[in-house]
């Protein structure tokens, strides 16, 4: 049997990679120390050249002996590790609080190398599935069912995705698109409160002549129960597609989303869910606050670009609750969707596994969605993931579940693992505070001895982290996502385990607008972590100068804390809220246009965003060759290679030094030309992959620690300083008016 075929899930894996890891123990006994001690600076060293030399891919499959060896040896440095920090570096004979401190400090680094090493395990092995042609005979087509629920979100937000679905290429006798509307069942409309009761009447008139206007179906119902898995549990009965998909009323699908999907269920009658990633236009509010490139890789792109790959690969890949394409009778059988936790989504996957059902993911870009664009937006996301992951695992137990296979029993007891990193956080950035502030040595070693064993381990991870996610996650940036995220989900956490029934799903606000900068009203926690910081960073200043024989780990632990400082005002730069006017999803996109002026003049350009009412276009051209456009009212934009032509107003124009970019305004007077606009925008994947690829990108960790030490210095010091001139105002405001008083 090859190594490729017996490597088909976790349990053959983890096999593997920990014999292999044992022979990397058994070598290391038979060394003397001091080539134990080169070996730890060499192999690293060749890991290196290795990665350099031979990139990670998904398509060759020879890879597959590189992330063998390179994660065999990761175990090996981080068990050896742990065991040494284990059985000699833990405080025991120096009290009991510096004992528990010490303790903590050392299962946090267990949980960390711990998720870490099954996060290999994970994306040791991935599938890169490829689209299955559908039959050209329209009778064996499925009928599909594309469902969009939405609760209070603007109408202009939903009008787009609504008009994409409903012209998806797909045969329209065999294609059904349904609005369903949680924000105006009969408990809306007839509330006691009669400011709610006026909205979502009015909101509910507008979508039903939306849908009217555009060909689909408006669908309500009398009571607001589940959210939104009871949204699309209580309309199921009135739709009889064979198959159904969920977009959520953000996310605009592609023209060509069927085509690419719909393949796979004929192929395999087990087959339950095909789901697609997630794609966002807008930056999240780590991306705009810190005005992060916008080539950049997204962060959620690790997740749909990459560990949802090692999941299929394992039989794991799971609905997230958009984008996906789930069938009908499999649907019915379990009951519909699952409403025991707050993310139905992935509940509902585990159920249909215990059926024996099975899921596929494909790794293609089909739907254009939005961010949430507030910190407290985003961390209300993240919060209802966590407690939801958390959930599944608590209230379902996949280890009690039938028929589920041993890589997802696995899979879906690591999720509750990956959210315990909030903990992990929060003990790692107090353990410099309580280090040199309580002159507590939490661990009982020499400096030399921690630079040697736990330097080899962070350099080791950081070559194999940019082995396998380079590309897609840069270095320290993921680190900033998290701590960003843990002072607030912790207590969270907390809350489910304490009782796994009592969260209750919470909308995720999207088209969020903001009219002035502000400071997030979740800042408070940064505030309290980053004064210890700074109270333990002048410890250490104070202790350098007063401990001459214990210099060297104040040094160490020194810098640790000015890294968590640099993390903590990163933080504050994410919490100041840059205002935000527009509500529109605007997407990028790198498309070929030909600009007609005048049945004589058109010019060459490339359009580099468009919404639904308009675009920028780009042309390389002088300021003479369109110093006259602003005296043009209309022109004709087209794009040849998709065959489109749409009628604008010019806008805008900005001149540059060999360039000129233009705005310009569509006139929608019909709704054909609407839907030229929406496709325009968000109708090909073929875009989107282009966008993606030039977002795909490594960065290497001195550019990464460039970056962070830039965030800190420019937006994290402009939160402080936009703190301080907001106080200088109001105590300004004050003193006048005191003095207004008294002048009376």
């Amino acid at each position: 049997m090859s190594l490729l075929k017996y490597l088909t899930n976790i349990y053959t894996q983890s096999t593997l990679i920990l014999s292999i890891t044992a022979v990397f123990f058994y070598i290391n006994s038979q060394l003397p120390t001091e080539l134990q001690i080169i070996s730890y600076a060499i192999i690293p060293f060749i890991m290196l050249v290795i990665s350099i030399l031979f990139p990670d891919s998904v398509e060759l499959k020879s890879r597959i002996f590189i992330r063998t060896f390179f994660i065999a040896y990761t175990f090996f440095l981080s068990i050896d590790y742990l065991y040494w920090r284990f059985e000699e570096t833990l405080p025991t004979e120096l009290g009991i609080f510096t004992l528990i401190c010490g303790v903590l400090l050392f299962l946090a680094e267990c949980h960390s190398i711990g998720h870490n090493g099954i996060s290999y395990l994970i994306n040791f092995r991935r599938t890169n599935r490829k689209p299955i042609p559908l039959p050209l005979d329209v009778e064996k087509l499925p009928i599909v069912d594309i469902y969009l629920p939405t609760y209070n979100e603007d109408p202009t937000i939903v009008f787009p995705s609504l008009i994409a679905a409903t012209q998806l290429n797909y045969p329209s006798q065999k294609l059904n698109v349904y609005l369903l509307d949680d924000g105006g069942t009969k408990e809306k409309c007839n509330s006691t409160d009669e400011i709610e009761a006026k909205e979502a009447i009015k909101r509910a008139t507008i979508l039903k002549a939306m849908c009217l206007q555009i060909g689909a179906k408006y669908i309500t119902r009398e009571f607001n129960q589940n959210a939104k898995a009871g949204n699309i549990n209580d309309n199921l009965h009135k739709t009889n597609g064979e198959l159904l998909i969920v977009f959520d009323c953000d996310h605009i699908p592609t023209n060509d989303f069927l085509q690419k999907t719909v393949g796979f269920f004929l192929q395999d009658p087990k087959l339950f869910l095909v789901q697609t990633p997630h794609y966002f236009t807008n930056p999240d509010p780590l991306e705009r606050n810190l005005s992060v490139s916008i080539d950049s890789p997204s962060e959620n792109d690790f997740f749909h670009r990459v560990v949802q790959l090692g999941l299929d690969a394992n039989g794991s890949s799971f609905f997230c609750g958009s984008a996906g394409v789930l069938r009908r009778s499999v649907l019915d059988e379990i009951g519909g969707i699952s409403i025991k936790t707050i993310v139905e989504d992935a509940e509902t996957t585990i159920d249909a596994f215990a059926r024996g059902y099975k899921s596929a993911y494909l790794n293609e870009v089909l739907v254009s969605g939005l961010n949430p664009e507030t910190f407290s937006g985003f961390i209300q996301q993240r919060i209802r993931w966590s407690q939801g992951m958390l959930q599944i695992f608590m209230l379902k137990n996949p280890w009690l579940m039938s028929r589920l296979t041993f890589s997802q029993r696995f899979i879906f007891s690591y999720f509750p693992i990956f959210w315990g990193y909030p903990i992990t956080r929060l003990i790692m950035i107090m353990a410099p505070f309580v280090t040199l502030t309580l002159s507590i040595p939490i661990v009982n070693a020499s400096v030399t001895e921690i630079l040697i064993r736990s330097g080899s381990n962070l350099i080791t991870a950081g070559i194999v982290s940019q082995y396998f996610y380079g590309h897609i996650r840069w270095p320290f940036i993921s680190n900033l996502y998290e701590i960003i995220q843990s002072l607030h989900l912790s207590k969270g956490i907390a809350k489910v385990v304490a009782n796994p029934s009592a969260p209750s799903f919470e909308v995720t606000p999207k088209g969020e607008v903001m009219m002035e900068n502000s400071v997030s009203s979740l800042t408070r926690p940064f505030y309290i972590f980053l004064t210890l910081n700074f109270i333990a960073f002048i410890a250490a200043v104070i202790r350098f100068f007063n401990e001459p024989n214990n210099q060297s780990m104040i040094l160490l632990v020194g810098a640790w804390c000015a890294l968590d400082m640099l993390m903590l005002l990163c933080a504050l730069g994410v919490t100041h809220e840059k205002k935000q006017r527009r509500m529109e999803p605007r997407a990028r996109i790198e498309q070929s246009v030909k600009l007609t002026i005048s049945e004589k003049i058109s010019v060459q350009g490339v359009m580099i965003n468009a919404s639904m009412s308009g675009a920028k276009i780009l042309f390389p051209c002088t300021f003479d060759d369109f110093s006259n456009l602003k005296h043009i009212r209309k022109i004709e934009v087209e794009i040849p290679e998709r065959e489109i032509k749409i009628v604008c107003d010019i806008h805008s124009i900005i001149h540059k030094e060999n360039s000129c970019l233009i705005g310009v305004a569509y006139h929608l007077n019909s709704t054909k030309e609407e839907r030229i606009a929406v496709d325009i925008a968000f109708g090909s994947s073929e875009q989107i992959k282009k966008i993606i690829a030039r977002r795909h990108k490594a960065q290497s960790h001195i550019q990464g620690l460039r970056n962070i030490i830039y965030y800190a210095l420019h937006h994290g010091l402009g939160h402080l300083r936009f703190l301080t001139a907001n106080l200088y105002k109001k105590i300004t405001q004050l003193l006048n008016l005191k003095n207004r008083r008294i002048n009376a």
